[in-house]
């Protein structure tokens, strides 16, 4: 609800069904506070009037004026009340102080399901944050501890089922709005692994254990890695300390972990490509250029996947196969020209390096041959991505690279040196 900014929502609120009278602007907001965010869920577009109901009784909410475009209300959607409808006032005893007054119209839940006397006036009614159930102060909830309670926990523990008092409350540090107890805010908020940290864990370890469990240790997002194994425009799996280290690694193991935390993730199973990217990167240099070796480890994957423990991964990997196997039709034809090339390219190198052109063809390896492609019509040439030793590269350049632009011209590609370490490379 604001006043500040122009409104996109214009509402008139009829609370003369709701047994809890307003006695002041406080009151309003703090039941506006309870209200607005299941206004959030409401499709604004399919009609004018929503109602919610409560033991309290119900609040209709009418819409007078919505702004152009706007089908749903945010966090950030500026709601102005234009109008509030309440019932007439009818004097009523009150249950606490026994006084009869314009406030004296409250209901205490817990008296009406006993069969008691509900009548309580605002003045001792009993409003717990986190419900709109009202109590006289016979029945105000209690905190675990003895204390009266303030709030209920909306945490994954609790779910509204438990009241606590403010000792027990633990508070966002940078939003003061979000509160739980302290057992469902550090499930919510776990503390980072990383030694010394305070910051909040949530990047959770996506790696598979024993059982095919994940490891599931949490890291803020300073601490934690993500393993971009989806491609650079998409979130990675999470990896904690103990398995950051992926270099190294078995490929039918990294092969097994890519697929199932894509299905554990949702996310689509990646390409042949990308599962070649990941294995160079993991330092099996000669396997990402083996299409048909990677294709025929993915089926040993889809065996094992049956007996993983894994739920969804074999129907997974049996939707990919298709696109696997048009993958590898042409990415395999890549992979042969591009060793013909590296032939090629070593031929040339020993006819004109007489003194070191032996040494630098044996030693030149085939990193990826990417054929000439046109994308959003701009053209990219057919390169040839090799590698060599860092003491061989400036003898197979040669000054201002004039042995490489003559070996580009016989060959008809660019040439690109990859980086021996990461995969990335430069001219």
């Amino acid at each position: 609800m604001s006043n500040s900014r122009p409104a996109q929502v214009e509402a008139i609120l009829d609370l003369r069904e709701w047994s809890v009278p307003l006695s002041g602007p406080d009151d309003l907001k703090a039941l506006w506070a309870a209200l607005e965010p299941r206004l959030h869920t409401v499709p604004l577009t399919a009609q004018r009037s929503h109602t919610w109901r409560a033991p309290a009784g119900a609040i209709t909410l009418e819409l007078v004026r919505v702004a152009p475009g706007l089908s749903q209300v945010g966090p950030d959607t500026a709601v102005n009340l234009v109008a509030i409808r309440e019932a007439p006032w009818h004097g009523r005893g009150c249950r606490a102080c026994g006084g009869s007054s314009r406030d004296a119209a409250v209901h205490c839940d817990t008296c009406v399901s006993l069969g008691l006397d509900p009548e309580v006036c605002t003045t001792h009614a009993v409003l717990v944050e986190g419900s709109f159930k009202v109590n006289c102060p016979e029945h105000q909830p209690s905190c675990q501890c003895g204390s009266a309670a303030t709030f209920w926990c909306s945490g994954s523990n609790c779910r509204s089922a438990k009241a606590w008092c403010d000792t027990h409350r633990v508070r966002h540090p940078q939003d003061p709005d979000t509160t739980y107890c302290s057992t469902c805010y550090r499930l919510a908020f776990p503390v980072c692994e990383h030694p010394g940290c305070a910051g909040a864990g949530t990047v959770t370890c996506d790696w598979l254990g024993a059982g095919s469990h994940p490891c599931g240790a949490q890291a803020c997002t300073r601490h934690a890695r993500r393993w971009q194994v989806f491609g650079p425009a998409e979130i990675g799996l999470g990896l904690c300390r103990t398995h950051e280290h992926v270099q190294g690694r078995l490929p039918e193991e990294l092969l097994h972990q890519i697929c199932a935390g894509a299905v554990r993730k949702r996310r689509r199973l990646p390409r042949l490509q990308a599962f070649a990217h990941t294995l160079r990167n993991c330092g099996h240099r000669a396997l990402a250029v083996d299409y048909p070796a990677i294709r025929s480890l993915l089926q040993t994957v889809r065996v094992r996947a049956d007996a993983s423990g894994v739920r969804g991964l074999a129907t997974a990997m049996d939707k990919a196969a298709s696109s696997w196997e048009q993958d590898l039709s042409r990415l395999h034809g890549n992979s042969v020209v591009g060793a013909d090339l590296l032939e090629r390219l070593r031929h040339l190198v020993l006819q004109s390096d007489r003194r070191f052109g032996a040494e630098i063809a044996a030693q030149l390896r085939l990193e990826e041959y990417k054929p000439a492609v046109t994308r959003d019509g701009t053209a990219h040439p057919a390169r040839l991505w090799v590698l060599l030793p860092q003491n061989l590269r400036g003898l197979f350049s040669g000054t201002a690279r004039a042995r490489v632009i003559a070996y580009e011209r016989e060959l008809g590609v660019e040439i690109r040196l990859a980086d021996n370490n990461s995969g990335k490379g430069r001219r």
